[in-house]
């Protein structure tokens, strides 16, 4: 039995339209001074948006436990989804809005192996406005 890659590939492209989420790209722009330092140009310039799914579920939770006052604190790291392209115009280290929360991109993962879906962790990041 082989799987229908192409198929399979139009499926997920599609569903990730229908029912996606509009999601705006924003990066840091960097340029190198008279030393040859990178330094900030442009912070969190607008670059495209594209339709992705979030998911909050408990597989994406890391429990952190403070032994001293026996607090449990739940550390949630949502994933993205979107689909697989060669190109892709998301980044690492790229922030994404959704919602009026940002989220920095960490590493696109090919979720599996056959060109289809990334699965890329998020940080949720507070911006101070």
């Amino acid at each position: 039995m082989s799987i229908n890659v192409n198929l399979i590939k139009i499926q997920v492209d599609n569903a990730i339209k229908n029912y996606g989420t509009d999601i705006k790209i924003l990066r840091d722009i960097y340029e190198e001074d008279e030393n040859e330092c990178e330094v900030l140009k442009e912070s969190m310039k607008y670059i495209s948006t594209i339709k992705g799914i979030i998911d909050n579920s408990s597989n994406n939770k890391d429990n952190k436990i403070n032994d001293r006052q026996g607090v449990i604190k739940l550390d949630i790291k949502p994933s993205l989804y979107i689909p697989y392209e060669s190109n892709s115009i998301l980044q690492e280290n790229d922030y994404i809005e959704i919602d009026g929360v940002y989220y920095r991109v960490e590493i696109l993962k090919d979720l599996v192996h056959y060109n289809l879906l990334y699965e890329i962790p998020l940080e949720r990041v507070e911006l101070n406005e």
